[in-house]
């Protein structure tokens, strides 16, 4: 049954991201809506620069890895190089624009070609 698969691994990650959560909650010692809010724009940069196409279909969890080690890497430099937390943000931004442009599918999109 494929919905009740669906709604299955649905609710397994909200468990794990409940989890990861409380985890992460008790090592920092509190809670704070802003956390994490930072890690969004790099870990969606990692993803499709590891390849995987933003209309699915394509990609895997070792290009996902890879596009990990890369923008994690970038970070690393360009934080060693003192360059400001939000020009690393707009970086990893347009990083991200430019690689889920040129992962579009233009066949399948009619309007684009």
């Amino acid at each position: 049954n494929i919905l009740r698969t669906r709604v299955l691994v649905f609710m397994i990650c909200a468990l794990l991201a409940a989890v990861s959560g409380i985890l992460y909650a008790s090592q920092i010692q509190g809670a704070h809506m802003q956390v994490g809010v930072l890690d969004t724009i790099p870990m969606f940069a990692s993803v499709v620069v590891g390849g995987t196409a933003l209309t699915g279909g394509i990609g895997g969890v070792h290009r996902t890895l890879l596009g990990v080690l890369i923008i994690r890497w970038l970070d690393s430099g360009l934080s060693m190089l003192a360059i400001d937390l939000n020009v690393r943000m707009i970086i990893f931004g347009a990083i991200a624009i430019i690689m889920a442009i040129l992962t579009i599918d233009r066949r399948r999109i009619k309007f684009i070609k």
